[in-house]
């Protein structure tokens, strides 16, 4: 068997250095009538062959993929990621996002004007076709993901040209909120693509407020102040491990917030009052189950950027702290069964783990994060209460 698979390994190796084996996996990674996990496999290989062979080093072990193949690659792949299975998808859309980092806008000037005469056609007398829409967020999601963490002077004329994306994208983020409001939430794939709007506004705000999202930043913040407050019985998920759809949402929602009290405090000012009271009722009614870990986390992350503001204000008064102490801090550094069953078997694990700070991701440490901002703030208050 090892050697079987030593050989298999080292044929796959062999293909990688030949012209148009990025196209032959693409043709594996779309045919619907191929098994469900060769479809999969060859995504991956296609993903790791973009990785290492679109644009490879001189002193690479590896063949750069040759020019017509790119442009034959760029050509088909963002149709093939838009009809394949979800498992599929995510590879293929990894390979995207590298393949745009390099090649996006310059050598891949016609990937923007089809998206977005996609994402035109997906609305249909002021519905959206979800299906059809998830498809073209999720490239759009891949594509722009590339600004995040840059400083808007250093991409400013690549931003400048995905601007143009921004007055379709409004239309469909009213369209789209409105028809998962109007379903209480309970269309699970209206709310994904919900979501990968929210990471797409997230992604082209990152290295900095634009003037044309400025101009529009009311009918913006009303739609993620709807998503924010879907009713929290909205697409429950049956295992209470993994994160519902609208919880997702719920906490793009919140980090989208957390980016503009960060890079653009002024101009979300007056939203501010607002969207701490929603975010505060939906920490008070999150639960206690893993799959709610991510909306917990990043509802606290954005009380804590607050708190760090000059808004910090809005924490002050003995009262307020009371109810940030009992309704956000102690809930969530509760030790839940996992953590006590960490502790029984492994206590060494569970101490170098919060030494060391790899419980960053975890409910806890983000409560921890809130808990300092308040003391740096309001120090005997919050010291004599918290203790």
């Amino acid at each position: 068997m090892q050697s079987l698979i030593k050989q298999a390994t080292g044929a796959l190796e062999s293909f990688r250095s030949q012209p148009g084996y990025g196209i032959e996996l693409l043709h594996v990674v779309n045919e619907a009538t191929n098994p469900p996990h060769l479809r999969q496999q060859a995504a991956v290989q296609f993903k790791n062959l973009v990785r290492f062979s679109w644009c490879a080093a001189e002193d690479s072990e590896y063949v750069e993929i040759g020019e017509a193949e790119k442009h034959e690659i760029r050509t088909h792949v963002v149709q093939i990621m838009m009809s394949a299975p979800p498992k599929v998808r995510v590879q293929v859309s990894e390979a995207l996002t590298i393949i745009s980092d390099t090649d996006f806008p310059e050598r891949w000037p016609t990937l923007l004007p089809a998206l977005i005469e996609r994402m035109e056609g997906a609305v249909q007398n002021q519905q959206v076709d979800v299906n059809a829409m998830k498809g073209v967020l999720g490239t759009l999601d891949s594509v722009f993901k590339r600004f995040r963490g840059q400083y808007i002077d250093n991409i400013a004329k690549d931003l400048e040209y995905c601007q143009q994306v921004i007055g379709p994208l409004l239309q469909v983020a009213g369209l789209l909120t409105a028809q998962v409001v109007g379903g209480s939430g309970q269309d699970a794939v209206a709310v994904e693509d919900a979501t990968l709007m929210l990471s797409v506004f997230y992604s082209l705000n990152s290295p900095g407020l634009t003037a044309e999202f400025e101009d529009h930043l009311d009918a913006w913040m009303d739609c993620i102040h709807k998503l924010l407050t879907l009713p929290a019985v909205a697409a429950p998920q049956q295992d209470g491990d993994e994160e519902a759809p609208v919880d997702a949402c719920k906490a793009m929602a919140c980090e989208c917030l957390s980016l503009f009290m960060e890079r653009n405090e002024e101009e979300f000012a007056k939203f501010l009052e607002t969207f701490v009271e929603s975010v505060w009722k939906q920490l008070v009614e999150v639960g206690q189950g893993v799959g709610q870990d991510r909306l917990a986390m990043a509802a606290i992350a954005f009380l804590t950027t607050v708190a760090k503001s000059v808004h910090y204000k809005l924490f002050q008064g003995e009262e307020i702290l009371k109810q940030v102490c009992q309704g956000v801090i102690i809930p969530n550094i509760r030790l839940r069964e996992g953590d006590v069953e960490l502790f029984e078997m492994n206590w060494v694990e569970y101490v170098r783990r919060d030494a060391e700070g790899s419980d960053s991701e975890t409910r806890r440490r983000a409560a921890s994060e809130l808990v300092k901002a308040l003391v740096d703030k309001f120090p005997s208050e919050t010291t004599q209460l918290f203790s």
